[in-house]
């Protein structure tokens, strides 16, 4: 007599009733679900059920084949006995049966040969499957999707399936089916989570997580690691579980507590801010943030807290700073340094002028030449008591005359070696009318401008240099141009002149040009530069003579 024994001793011929046949079927989803809740491994599930599937049908060869994924081929979990272990996992059949739509609707089980088998006996599959001595498959459908087969090769003593026997495995496959693709879902969760931790051990921020009780419920390395660097709580392995004040005590964390939980109020739901930490021996600055949110709709909300040990940034933006303060003070000493030259190369010119004159028997002229040295004296006196106050230029806004200036700076510029091959010219408007300006500051434009006008005719080599000097009035301003036969200027240098410390020369630093930018945007003026590579370059100046200069 044949008989069909479970892995328990029960004759399963003698329970042919459908109540029976499910209460086996529970019986065996039971131990099962149980031993997956004991041990959540996958492959020892679809082991244990194989087994289970071959000591219920008294086969030899049984195969379970789970997809993984949403991909046509299967993954890598499959469990088998006899002939069918040599099967390999990307066996091209199973593919093809997995993905037939007949199978969505009517997932079998299936005997071979049966009226309602779902291919053909002269098809490639069932051909396959004969060779393979297979008897009787079941799909695993959840949900109109195919996620795995099961597929029963022939009895011991070749005695057929009865209906009985295939009913069993339905209600087997139909009860089994919803825990594996659970599983898989449990799976699938569990490498999301580790990927999850994975990336919020990588994030270099110290990262908590609060739940609404204020109990710690994820926290990354960064954080582990910091609070045990800042003396906070003992624990074994993880702090995860223990309350915010635990994690943060007073004494280590003044306030803290109190503040974290400042975020999320009604009217502040955020917290960012910049703390310092004390120890014995040393300080550490952090970036703290601090906010709630709610992480699916009717969840209580958390509070998530990021803190950022800003330490070496602080200290690099201090020594930046002193940098920044020192090349400062190195650009003011230059800028200074350029100035005075300027006054120093006035001055000696108009020194080698009164000589000469003294020489040539004309002291009247000597007089003069002296008397506007003094000037130039008074006006290097009143520059260097203007760097007493940073924020201003010490002034002396009164009317006066453009064309004087230009005449007074001329007397004793052309006088300088650097003029010496300089052909200088002047086409000065007469009766122009005056101008509220500071004189010295002027001269001081006028004496930058044609220094770089030399300086650029010198760079060219030529001995034919010229430099003119003109004056007009228009339409309620006063023009002011200086034009040179020198090298010329590029466009980029040209439209940045008077804006940054640019220079062209070696030795050069910009610093008077940028003063000078400054001294004609604080009395209203323009400027428009027009340059020609090769050409030379002309500085155009208007004044307007309507409009107070402003201070």
């Amino acid at each position: 007599m044949n008989m069909n024994i479970t892995s328990d001793g029960v004759d399963i011929s003698r329970h042919s009733s459908e109540h029976e046949r499910k209460v086996l079927a529970l019986e065996s989803l039971s131990k099962l679900a149980s031993q997956f809740a004991r041990d959540p491994d996958l492959q020892k599930l679809i082991d244990s059920l194989a087994l289970t599937i071959a000591g219920q049908f008294g086969v030899t060869s049984t195969l379970i084949a789970i997809r993984t994924n949403e991909s046509e081929s299967f993954g890598l979990l499959k469990a088998a006995t006899g002939k069918f272990r040599n099967l390999s996992e990307g066996f091209e059949p199973f593919n093809l049966i997995l993905n037939m739509p007949t199978l969505m609707t009517d997932p079998g089980p299936f005997r071979m040969g049966d009226a309602d088998f779902p291919f053909g006996k002269e098809s490639a599959l069932y051909i396959e499957m004969e060779r393979m001595e297979a008897r009787l498959f079941a799909p695993m459908v959840v949900d109109r999707r195919n996620i795995g087969l099961i597929l029963l090769g022939p009895r011991i003593g070749k005695v057929d399936y009865k209906d009985s026997e295939v009913m069993l495995l339905r209600d087997l496959v139909t009860t089994i089916t919803p825990l594996i693709a659970n599983s898989l879902l449990y799976a699938e969760m569990s490498q999301l989570k580790t990927r999850y931790l994975s990336i919020i051990d990588s994030v270099p921020q110290a990262m908590f997580v609060f739940d609404s009780r204020e109990i710690l419920r994820t926290a990354n390395k960064t954080a582990v690691d910091l609070i045990a660097s800042l003396g906070g709580t003992m624990y074994d392995e993880t702090p995860v579980g223990l309350a915010m004040e635990t994690i943060f005590p007073e004494a280590n964390f003044p306030d803290w507590v109190e503040r974290l939980r400042s975020a999320g109020g009604e009217n502040d739901d955020k917290l960012h801010t910049t703390v310092i930490i004390r120890s014995d021996d040393h300080e550490r600055i952090f970036n703290v943030r601090a906010s709630t949110f709610i992480s699916q709709p009717g969840a209580d909300s958390e509070k998530i807290l990021t803190l950022q040990d800003i330490t070496d940034q602080k200290e690099n933006e201090r020594r930046m700073f002193e940098q920044e303060k020192f090349a400062e003070q190195g650009m003011m000493a230059s800028a200074i340094a350029h100035e005075l030259n300027n006054f120093l190369g006035v001055i000696q010119g108009g020194t080698e002028l009164a000589l000469l004159n003294m020489e040539r028997g004309r002291p009247e002229k000597a007089a003069a030449t002296m008397q506007k040295l003094m000037d130039n004296i008074g006006a290097m006196q009143r520059f260097t008591a203007g760097l007493t106050d940073f924020a201003r230029v010490n002034v002396q806004m009164v009317p006066g005359n453009i064309n004087d200036v230009v005449t007074d700076v001329l007397s004793f510029v052309v006088s300088q070696k650097r003029f010496s091959r300089i052909s200088v010219r002047t086409q000065l408007t007469r009766q122009l009318p005056d101008i509220v300006m500071d004189r010295d500051q002027i001269a001081q434009v006028v004496i930058n401008i044609l220094n770089n006008a030399a300086d650029a005719i010198a760079e060219t080599g030529r001995s034919d240099g010229i430099i003119i000097v003109g004056t007009t009035f228009d339409q309620g301003s006063i023009g002011l141009t200086i034009s040179d036969n020198g090298k010329g200027m590029k466009p980029e240098v040209r439209d940045r002149i008077f804006k940054t410390h640019l220079t062209t020369k070696p030795k050069g630093h910009g610093y008077g040009l940028v003063n000078c930018g400054k001294i004609i945007e604080r009395h209203g003026a323009s400027v428009e530069i027009t340059s020609q590579i090769g050409f030379g370059t002309t500085f155009a100046l208007k004044f307007p003579t309507d409009k107070p200069p402003s201070w």
